[in-house]
């Protein structure tokens, strides 16, 4: 397995020695998938895209700290994941990863992997916090994978239908409220509307989205441009 130098969107355009053509076009635009990746809550979250021999680890955030560790476990967990479409617990591996699991920055990290064709594989890592209760777990697994399938849709050229999902500007408010934390409740407040009106603009916005989850459809709206990092600031 070759790991080759994280790709920032702030780094030269050209194609760098032993990147795969697909993981170059997947990373020329991280900054959309980071920003739906921190929507989920974790300190550290970060995608590996994997090609045959080689992986490349995408730039989400500032990693800088924690290179060395997860260079050093990745390869383990990457194996793992090309034996499995569920989610990889990294204390549940090998002893090295639960090693780096401990680690109070990589605490509870899980990889969750979405195979392409061939060899091509998408990885997404969340660590630093436990997910709270089952439904947190399922609602992280749902967006990981959903951010995954864009980042699979943009390496292989496949026009996804989410793309072409156009959300009312209720719809697009609502999700801002919601990834800033606000409770649906409060949300009704605010609008100066019934509970249940703000219950449907969620239902209708998932519903568009194709989202199983509130979490997901923040993700998704994220995904297609219509829900961007610097309009979650109140």
């Amino acid at each position: 397995m070759t790991y080759v130098e994280p790709y920032s969107a702030r780094s030269s355009s050209s194609r760098p020695a032993g990147a795969g053509g697909a993981s170059v076009r997947a990373c020329r635009a991280p900054q959309r998938h980071s920003s739906a990746l921190r929507a989920l809550g974790y300190p550290v979250s970060w995608l590996t895209i994997c090609e045959g021999l080689e992986a490349r680890v995408v730039e989400c955030g500032d990693r800088a700290r924690l290179r060395s560790t997860i260079d050093a476990t990745l390869p383990i967990i990457v194996e793992a994941a090309r034996q499995t479409t569920r989610p990889v617990v990294w204390s549940s591996v090998s002893p090295e990863c639960a090693r780096s699991a401990a680690c109070s920055d990589l605490r509870h990290a899980v990889s969750v992997p979405v195979h392409g064709p061939g060899s091509l594989m998408v990885l997404v890592t969340v660590a630093g916090r436990p997910a709270i209760g089952p439904s947190g777990v399922e609602q992280t697994v749902a967006a990981a994978r959903a951010i995954a399938f864009q980042v699979l849709d943009e390496i292989v050229g496949v026009s996804s239908k989410r793309r072409g999902v156009s959300l009312t500007r209720c719809q697009v408010e609502t999700l801002r409220l919601l990834a800033n934390g606000v409770p649906q409740g409060e949300i009704a407040e605010r609008k100066g509307v019934h509970r249940n009106t703000v219950k449907r603009l969620v239902g209708r916005a998932m519903d568009a989205l194709g989202a199983k989850t509130q979490v997901e459809a923040v993700a998704r709206a994220m995904l297609t441009g219509q829900l961007r990092v610097s309009v979650l600031r109140d």
